[in-house]
């Protein structure tokens, strides 16, 4: 999550809050079932402590998701995509990367892939959002063009959208790890 391009403050802090929430839940089995007083009463001060951590982090994760209103971001989630759009994203990227001449043809064949499928699937499907201003970050656009393929992939019903999804994940997975290494900031 950390290397992402895409995770959002208040993405982390959501993801933080649920591992919170797990532990406190894991806590409070343990104090339920613990036969031993002390191992019980060490379980419900941890699970205390879990509790007001989910709170505190809770707060901040209000605050980043108000931050993001307020900076005309989206917080969190998914927004409806259609091929075409993922289509001028991988031209897009394809001019990013004219320096690898590999992955530009890999992204402009991809495009043409994309262009085909869109005739035989859905108008739209829900993708990732890619945050404002990342769409001349070669690994924010590498990265959210791997999650749009395999988000296509998971939601499909019809097996040739599903088989292309999957090709194009694994190609877009390829390429994710061939220019990250590459376009990492420092």
């Amino acid at each position: 999550m950390a290397r992402s391009r895409l995770v959002t403050p208040y993405q982390a802090l959501a993801s933080a809050v649920r591992h919170e929430q797990r532990s406190f839940a894991f806590w409070s089995y343990v104090a339920a079932h613990a036969e031993a007083d002390e191992v019980k009463a060490a379980a419900e001060r941890m699970a205390l402590e879990e509790l007001e951590h989910t709170a505190l982090l809770r707060r901040e994760r209000r605050k980043a998701f108000h931050a993001d209103r307020l900076s005309g971001g989206q917080p969190a989630g998914e927004v409806p995509v259609t091929l075409a759009t993922l289509t001028a994203r991988e031209r897009r990227l394809a001019d990013l990367i004219e320096h690898d001449p590999s992955c530009a043809k890999s992204a402009r064949d991809t495009a043409s892939k994309l262009e085909a499928l869109d005739t035989t699937s859905p108008a739209e499907f829900a993708a990732p959002i890619l945050p404002a201003g990342r769409d001349d970050d070669v690994a924010a656009l590498a990265e959210y063009l791997t999650e749009a393929y395999l988000r296509l992939a998971e939601t499909s019903q019809d097996a040739h959208v599903l088989g292309v999804a999957q090709e194009l994940a694994e190609r877009a997975i390829y390429r994710l790890g061939t220019l990250a290494p590459r376009e990492q900031a420092p």
